[in-house]
């Protein structure tokens, strides 16, 4: 899991074709997506998940890319500048939001393997995002993680 992440965020910070960041960023939920795979795998041997494991694996990857819908909705706008510039994380990248998804599957599923998949899928992307700063993780507590990033 850490090898993806550092391979990935090294991709991602050294932009060797000096490619707009703009650009650039689109990369990164790639590195989400296979993050949220590897993470999620080992309850693919579980019998519930193991009869459909694609379909499973796509549920992990899409959450883990579609938390970060909330920064165009924070931004008020489509444009994926306006989304990057944005001050802080907003509040679905916490630990509550992950929680209440993975809760909420769970009563609708009745399937607990399915509420532990949704649940490590966005707390990969939450701590992920963690490691650069800004996460509401605590939210609705005004506590945001903060980490210094070797440069």
């Amino acid at each position: 899991m850490s090898i993806v992440m550092l391979i990935g965020d090294g991709l991602l910070l050294t932009n060797p074709l000096n490619i707009p960041r703009v650009y650039w960023v689109l990369l990164d939920p790639i590195v989400h997506a296979l993050l949220a795979l590897i993470v999620t795998s080992p309850l693919l041997s579980h019998k519930e998940i193991a009869a459909q494991p694609i379909r499973w694996l796509l549920i992990a990857g899409l959450a883990a890319i579609l938390i970060d819908l909330d920064h165009f909705v924070a931004a008020n706008s489509f444009s994926i500048h306006d989304a990057l510039h944005l001050p802080a994380r907003p509040a679905i990248h916490s630990l509550l939001f992950a929680l209440v998804c993975a809760l909420g599957v769970y009563a609708f599923t009745k399937n607990a393997l399915v509420g532990w998949l949704l649940l490590l899928a966005l707390l990969s992307h939450i701590l992920r995002d963690a490691v650069w700063g800004g996460v509401p993780f605590f939210w609705p507590l005004p506590i945001n993680l903060e980490f210094s990033v070797p440069a």
